[in-house]
């Protein structure tokens, strides 16, 4: 069972059948930051173009990491177990600020 965020997505990437190389406290302190900062009511949309490809400028960081570069099918895996993490963390906060009978 996990008992750290980071062990929670390593567990989970393992159990989706992922190699977890290169997924470390590095990597996730840099996607949590550039998540944060992106979701921040007032910020603004920042991207650029690079080879054809549009990127997000709040996740800059995250693309030079060599979970992004190296282990990319996983980083994928990565970003849905975020969206059902914070999807789950978000229905855990509406419920606390639901009035009780």
């Amino acid at each position: 069972m996990a008992n750290t965020l980071l062990s929670y997505f390593k567990d989970n990437l393992k159990a989706a059948g992922e190699n977890t190389k290169y997924f470390n406290r590095d990597f996730l302190t840099k996607y949590c930051s550039a998540w944060r900062a992106a979701h921040q009511e007032d910020a603004p949309a920042i991207f650029y173009e690079r080879d054809g490809v549009i990127y997000n400028g709040y996740y800059s960081e995250v693309y030079t990491t060599d979970f992004y570069n190296k282990n990319s099918t996983a980083y994928c895996i990565f970003l849905e177990l975020w969206a059902s993490y914070k999807n789950a963390m978000q229905y855990l906060t509406d419920l606390e600020r639901r009035p009780r009978a």
